[in-house]
């Protein structure tokens, strides 16, 4: 029996419900049916332990001290770190950092509630926003799209709530306003929405296409009418969330991770989770990707033909 250690987000967040999917589908524990007979088509003896941490920057910081064997981060986030560039600049290089497949989109949501008056971004001046802790990823991805509508460090009150805590202080009226990179729906967000009504500010026109000229991990995305309680659908802009790994788990190991997460017969997992969830498809599994892949997941996408076709129905040999 093998443990592998899988990091995923705040617990309020999207992020560690999925990084819980994606333990599901890679875990066999000993003793089980076999795939082929209904049981678990994981990799056997592997049993995936999902933590919740703060974000993409501690979970790769927690790779690259060997304290988790994977996790997930946002693409930027996945590039700062193995080159040692943005946040990773004082930590240094993180050149044990491998990809495994691309996810989902994390969209990015700036909520507000209905009655402050709030209707665009420029309304944020002056205002309290959260953005999460201070080291967060989040954080520092909430002041770049801030930043792109032309508000600085000193437009706003950035407050450092951590998700469940924004969401009660929004609901409080303590803050004006949140912001969320995070696949949807987003759990905090459904259960606030369903007790107050809320809005999410568009995010598009020239800011948003200036900040993917200049970042273009970013991309444009909607997050549909229905996904909130009472929320209407919203053009925004999101980031390619990301399976990483670190280089120190074996070749072999890896390629049955990414055998089994792409299995057929583990698809149902996706499915019945969440919308982010259903995100998760072969088809991109190599889109957006920046860093070397990790050897044994590069060696089960060459062994696939359905990758290089760019074909959905794959994921066994």
């Amino acid at each position: 029996m093998r443990f592998f250690r899988l990091t995923g987000g705040d617990s309020a967040g999207s992020a560690f419900p999925v990084a819980a999917v994606i333990g599901a589908a890679i875990s066999k524990p000993p003793g089980g049916r076999a795939c082929d007979g209904g049981g678990t088509c994981g990799v056997p003896g592997l049993i995936a332990v999902t933590r919740s941490t703060t974000g993409s920057v501690q979970n790769i910081e927690l790779i690259s001290r060997g304290e988790a064997e994977g996790g997930l981060a946002e693409a930027d986030v996945v590039y700062e770190a193995f080159y040692g560039e943005g946040r990773f600049e004082r930590l240094g290089a993180v050149d044990n950092l491998r990809t495994v497949a691309n996810l989902f989109p994390a969209a990015a949501h700036l909520v507000v509630r209905q009655d402050a008056g709030i209707a665009s971004v420029a309304d944020l001046r002056g205002r309290r926003i959260s953005l999460g802790p201070t080291e967060s990823s989040n954080r520092a991805h909430g002041m770049r799209v801030l930043a792109a509508f032309g508000l600085g460090n000193g437009d706003y009150f950035a407050e450092p709530d951590d998700l469940g805590s924004a969401a009660d202080r929004l609901r409080d009226g303590a803050i004006d306003a949140m912001f969320v990179l995070a696949g949807y729906p987003v759990p905090a967000i459904q259960d606030l929405a369903r007790t107050t009504p809320l809005d999410l500010l568009p995010l598009v026109g020239p800011p948003i296409s200036g900040l993917i000229r200049r970042s273009p991990v970013f991309d444009v995305a909607e997050i549909p009418i229905g996904t909130y309680p009472g929320v209407p659908g919203r053009r925004t802009v999101a980031i390619g969330m990301q399976l990483v790994v670190s280089a120190a788990v074996s070749p072999a190991l890896v390629e049955a991770i990414t055998r089994a997460l792409w299995n057929p017969r583990n698809r149902h997992l996706f499915e019945t989770g969440d919308a982010d969830t259903h995100q998760i498809r072969p088809e991109t599994a190599l889109k957006g990707l920046n860093i070397p892949l990790h050897q044994g997941a590069a060696a089960y996408y060459l062994k696939v033909d359905a990758f290089r076709r760019g074909d959905e129905t794959n994921g066994s040999e």
